[in-house]
Parts: C-alpha cells; structure tokens; sequence
C-alpha cells in the first residue's frame, strides 16, 4: 500500500488487501444497485408478457434472452448489496411503488398496462418500443453513476456497469 507523501510503502497481508477491496464503494453505488434492481425487475415483468401475447419468435426468443439475464443480474445485484451489508430492495413488493417511479427509461403502470393488453403485432411495437427506452435509461443511469466520485471502483459493480452499457440482450 502506498504510504502517505514522504512515508514508505507498506505491505499488507492478503486479509487486509480483501478488507480494503470490500469496502471499495459509494453511496451512489449502493442506490445504483438497489435502484437497478426494481428498473431490472420492470424489464422482467413486460418480457415475461411476451409469451401470452405474440408468437412473433424474434420478439418471443428477445424476451426469453431478457428474462434470463435479468433475473441472473438481479441476483447477482442482491449478493452484492448483502455481502455489503446494505438494504436490497425487494423488487416484488416495491414493483407497485416504482411504476411511476421517475427513473430514466421505466414505463408507467399505465404503459405497462397497455402493453399486458395488447395483442399480436400492437404487442411487438409496443414492447420494442418500451424496451429500448428501457434499456437507454439503464444505460444513462450508468453514465450517470459514472459522473459521481469514486463511483465503480468495485471491480465487479465496474464489469456489470460495462455489461449494462454493452448489453444487446
């Protein structure tokens, strides 16, 4: 570890190294994270509409893609805050609360309603629509994340931020 100016370096042990590791975060990442999971969960909720409405397969086999990576990046959100030891967002119970949310690129409960509505090619146009605002807004949210302080330092909340930023699902 680099010592203060003028002072020597210092060797640490591998505990003290993992240690300092882990507590490699902000407080903007931990509201990123907690926040990416409801926008995540949002995502869930209308690809999983998918197969009740179009047997379109490109956008059925688009949904199928979404609902797997965004149920494993869920998952992997949760760990992250738990081994934090920070609050993770159950995004089940506060689906309902966030649906107006005015976080970039969520739809309203009343587009998502129209979207659990809609049928066939209506369905298709629709759903693309909603998702690639969806998925703009996940990627503003990250540049936003990225404009804070010491933000992304994490090496894994840095590689799943390049991974939103980089995801075509």
């Amino acid at each position: 570890q680099p010592g203060a100016p003028g002072n020597a370096t210092r060797e640490l042990d591998a505990e003290t190294a993992v240690a300092i590791a882990n507590s490699s975060y902000t407080v903007a990442d931990v509201h990123f994270m907690q926040d990416m999971i409801l926008h995540h969960h949002q995502a869930l909720v209308m690809s999983r509409l998918a197969a009740q409405s179009t047997n379109n397969e490109a956008i059925l086999d688009l949904a199928g893609r979404i609902d797997v990576s965004q149920a494993d990046e869920i998952t992997f959100m949760q760990d992250w805050l738990r081994e934090r030891e920070e609050e993770v967002p159950d995004p089940i119970s506060q689906h309902q609360k966030h649906t107006n949310h005015n976080m970039v690129g969520m739809a309203s409960s009343t587009q998502v309603a129209q979207l659990a509505e809609s049928k066939s090619t209506n369905f298709d146009r629709l759903f693309l629509t909603l998702m690639i605002t969806h998925h703009d807004g996940a990627v503003k949210m990250v540049e936003e994340l990225r404009e804070q302080s010491g933000s992304t330092y994490d090496p894994l909340l840095n590689e799943f931020a390049s991974d939103v930023t980089n995801d075509q699902a």
